[in-house]
């Protein structure tokens, strides 16, 4: 073995065909000679319902309407697809940047994509979508308490009016949802109510048809008194 590699003649057939190989790996993508080494195929890969964000000024508007998900296609080696796959905590984002958006109504915007491999081709289907933004409001509304099971009131108590604060309370919504709001309630429950009531509730809001509506107030809590007198005490 000492005298194959002592000979000049090993030696310089060797170098060549390290030569030859390393020539045509470099030059694999420029010439017509197949690589000496096996390609890795390139295969797409489809995520369907890829949740979609959608990036807005949400101190000024409401999001009316958008898609909830798109597609994913993405296109690369199979090594750098299954890593993807593989890979459960990823920071992947598909979302609509509609932060500069200044006016409300519908706006059509491309679909973007961020944290994805870089070795890998990300396109969405469909590109652009449809959304739909409304400016927010701020109203005011009275608060109306509804007492609950007053006929529990043992009969030498006295019932007050309930006193409420603040008296009313302020929403920030699109314009839609404000007028659909009929009333706003705090439900205070008097059984087993001996002594006068004083303490905070929440507010709910209802449309004309009694559907409670799903909004946030300032406050989202108010404060009920409600007077209970004993009768016997009253005499004395």
């Amino acid at each position: 073995m000492d005298k194959l590699f002592n000979s000049i003649w090993f030696v310089r057939i060797l170098a060549f065909f390290i030569a030859l190989m390393l020539f045509i790996m470099v030059n694999q993508n420029n010439v017509g000679s197949p690589s000496l080494l096996p390609e890795v195929p390139s295969a797409p890969y489809t995520i369907e319902n890829e949740p979609l964000e959608v990036h807005y000024d949400e101190e000024r508007f409401e999001l009316i309407d958008q898609p909830e998900t798109v597609s994913i296609e993405l296109q690369g080696s199979q090594v750098s697809i299954s890593l993807f796959q593989l890979t459960s905590n990823r920071s992947t984002e598909v979302f609509v940047d509609a932060s500069e958006v200044e006016t409300e109504g519908e706006h059509v915007l491309a679909v973007n994509t961020r944290n994805f491999p870089s070795d890998l081709s990300v396109s969405t289907q469909p590109q652009v979508v449809r959304i739909e933004l409304r400016e927010k409001q701020t109203a005011s509304f009275p608060v109306h308490v509804e007492l609950e099971n007053t006929d529990e009131i043992s009969e030498d108590q006295a019932l007050g009016s309930p006193v409420v604060n603040p008296v009313n309370v302020d929403v920030t919504a699109d314009r839609d949802t404000l007028q659909s709001i009929e009333e706003v309630k705090v439900f205070v429950d008097l059984a087993d109510a001996d002594e006068t009531i004083e303490e905070d509730y929440p507010v709910h809001f209802y449309d004309e048809n009694g559907q409670e509506i799903e909004v946030q107030s300032d406050p989202n809590f108010v404060s009920v008194t409600v007077p209970l007198t004993s009768l016997i005490s009253l005499c004395q």
